[in-house]
């Protein structure tokens, strides 16, 4: 087994604690991921606000472009999916690929909302 999967360290960045903010948005290659997901879809939040909202369910209490949960949740979910690939399969961790998959499924949610029962696999 690799040393990556049995040590508290960030299999990504090497950051010395993973919680679950890092784990989810601060660590910076899914920083990157944020990032492009939420100027695709022209909203203006934070990071902070980001785990903010995953954290508490609590959107920003100023105007904003709104993050939408479909948005939040296929981010998360796909993110959770690739991270999990690099410790078991040791696939590469790329914010481009895990963003564009971002893309594609909420295209596929929007078009064919079953597709959000499906089970398949990116």
């Amino acid at each position: 087994m690799d040393d990556d999967t049995t040590t508290a360290d960030c299999i990504h960045c090497q950051h010395s604690q993973e919680d679950i903010s890092h784990f989810f948005v601060f660590c910076p290659p899914k920083q990157r991921v944020w990032t492009i997901v939420t100027r695709r879809s022209d909203s203006d939040w934070s990071l902070d606000e980001i785990f903010t909202y995953i954290r508490f369910m609590k959107p920003p209490q100023r105007q904003h472009h709104p993050l939408p949960d479909l948005n939040i949740s296929i981010t998360l979910s796909t993110i959770w999916r690739h991270h999990w690939r690099r410790v078991f399969d040791h696939q590469p961790f790329k914010a481009g690929i895990v963003a564009n998959t971002v893309q594609r499924k909420l295209s596929e949610a929007l078009w064919q909302p079953e597709a959000l029962d499906s089970q398949d696999v990116d």
